[in-house]
């Protein structure tokens, strides 16, 4: 089957722009201003096969990796809501429409940056968050073109990575950097199952973090690097990933100590605080950074003590 393309922002429209489904003949029928041939057979058995829908408008796309079985009723009209496809972004309604809800690969084009993380709207409310697979699968991205899988449908976009310094912005460029080791051929497979649940990790810490809560985020970061460490041990090239994560946790502490001093908080949990510190380091001179980041933890808290 033939790839349908379609404009207007990136929306199938049935009513004024491409086809209706007709059940009774397996024929798509030509409602207006462009599409396929009127007679063109869309349908065998009820059945789409390799169905990919493309974006004239942006060039990008979706391609539907399983059979579309479409329901037994006689018509079935694919409104102006059903699939909606922008420059980064990909909606398809399978609450009105199960029957699209099934694997499929998502082409971006025209993207910039160096470095992507995949995000879904899993309420379709505008609230994105990073997508981990098997939900999300990285193929590849190059040259502006971001490909990738998914299990099924809801909203999905991306996000280009900065590498600014906050706690976010750092996270986020090592779930970019893991996306990109899951998909190298020289990686093992116990790598990167070790490599998965520090994703899995890392996306739980980000979520805490939006609720301002940095001592239980830097306590998803601390298990994530603890299962970096595991990949390290299984020949993954992540020593850098663990460093970048351990420096940003050390001056996320060290910048609460610095605002508790300054806003004349509370000696004792300011020395606290420090102590903390001073046991972060002695964790990292033993090799266990994980266990550091434990303490920047704990020496953020109390330094927020320190000021209540």
């Amino acid at each position: 089957m033939s790839d349908i393309d379609f404009s207007a922002g990136g929306i199938l429209y049935a009513n004024n722009g491409l086809y209706t489904i007709n059940l009774t003949t397996g024929l798509g029928t030509y409602i207006g201003g462009f599409g396929p041939d009127p007679f063109e057979p869309i349908s065998e058995n009820n059945v789409l096969t390799n169905q990919t829908f493309t974006a004239t408008t942006t060039a990008s796309s979706v391609q539907f990796l399983e059979p579309i079985n479409l329901p037994p009723s006689l018509l079935i009209s694919l409104d102006a809501e059903a699939i909606q496809i922008g420059e980064n972004s990909i909606f398809v309604d399978s609450t009105q429409f199960p029957f699209l809800d099934v694997p499929a690969r998502i082409v971006f084009e025209n993207l910039g940056g160096t470095s992507r993380i995949l995000l879904v709207d899993f309420e379709d409310n505008g609230t994105f968050e990073p997508c981990d697979p098997p939900q999300c699968t990285l193929v590849s991205f190059a040259d502006g073109t971001l490909i990738f899988d998914v299990t099924g449908f809801t909203t999905y976009s991306s996000e280009e990575v900065n590498e600014s310094s906050t706690l976010e912005s750092v996270v986020l460029v090592v779930l970019a950097e893991i996306d990109a080791l899951l998909i190298d051929p020289g990686v093992t497979d116990k790598a990167k199952k070790k490599l998965n649940k520090s994703r899995k990790k890392l996306t739980k810490a980000l979520k805490k973090l939006k609720k301002s809560d940095v001592k239980k985020t830097l306590k998803e970061i601390s298990k994530a690097v603890k299962e970096l460490l595991k990949a390290e041990k299984e020949g993954a090239d992540v020593a850098n990933l663990i460093d970048i994560l351990v420096e940003s946790s050390r001056v996320e502490a060290q910048d609460a100590i610095d605002i508790a001093i300054a806003a004349g908080g509370k000696p004792k949990d300011i020395e606290k605080a420090e102590r903390e510190l001073v046991k972060a380091q002695k964790e990292l001179d033993k090799g266990k950074p994980d266990k550091a980041i434990d303490h920047y933890g704990h020496a953020w808290d109390k330094a927020q003590k320190a000021v209540k």
